[in-house]
């Protein structure tokens, strides 16, 4: 029933879709926090990166769904197809909204229905994903401040999560996921706002003068409230 209502609130919302392309500009607040502690990368190529390679990383999740590796074509450079294989091997593309009401293991034709509504509006989630996954893979390339490139793909992921949301199971707040199947019910659509909300909350902290108990690093928390500006501008003109 769960799953059935996220679905039915999501499919061909355009406002969904909006959304998470809207959501890839949040990478920018988390570049320049990394830049003000001393992971500087290049935000032309980075973005360029993110815009260009993630059409190409969708594809690869997509097309790895009916066994066709994508990323072994030839003239794909190699940092791309090592970038496209951890995406894919750690799920980093195929996490979504949906994950927090996945569907039981049964053959009925609603859960083949509704599989599908679910595959064809993950592409949105993937998408935005998998440009938020590039950008920082390249800055974080472009750094120099991560030789091993496990541990650069790692970093990557956990800033994916971090600015695009995990939805996993595992990363549920303790208090729905402590409170069992009314937790499971309560947790409703709520991952994504308490993510905002915690994402301020770490701004705040890394801006905060250091008297105040914060890192006197300001420049992410002033990004991310001109971008809020910004899009708080848009929802007034449009009215969307």
């Amino acid at each position: 029933m769960k799953s059935f209502f996220i679905t039915q609130k999501l499919v061909l919302s355009t406002g969904y879709m909006a959304s998470n392309i809207i959501q890839t500009t949040y990478v920018l607040p988390y570049l320049a926090d990394l830049a003000t502690k001393g992971i500087r990368g290049n935000p032309v190529t980075a973005v360029a990166a993110g815009m260009f390679g993630a059409l190409p990383m969708m594809l690869a999740h997509y097309m790895g769904a009916t066994g066709r590796d994508y990323m072994g074509a030839p003239g794909v450079p190699q940092f791309l197809k090592d970038a496209f294989r951890y995406a894919e091997d750690n799920g980093v593309t195929s996490r979504s909204m949906y994950d927090e009401a996945p569907l039981e293991a049964n053959l009925s034709r609603t859960r083949k229905t509704v599989e599908i509504a679910q595959k064809a509006t993950n592409m949105a989630e993937t998408f935005a994903r998998s440009m938020a996954f590039m950008t920082y893979a390249q800055w974080l390339k472009d750094s120099g401040k991560y030789p091993d490139q496990m541990k650069l793909f790692q970093k990557a992921e956990e800033l994916v999560n971090m600015s695009m949301v995990d939805y996993r199971e595992t990363e549920r707040p303790l208090m729905f996921a402590k409170a069992g199947a009314a937790g499971n019910f309560l947790n409703t659509l709520q991952t994504y706002p308490m993510s905002f909300y915690n994402q301020w909350t770490y701004m705040l902290k890394e801006g905060l003068p250091r008297m105040f108990g914060g890192r006197g690093r300001p420049a992410g928390f002033l990004t991310m409230l001109a971008f809020q500006y910004a899009v708080a501008g848009v929802h007034i003109v449009t009215g969307k």
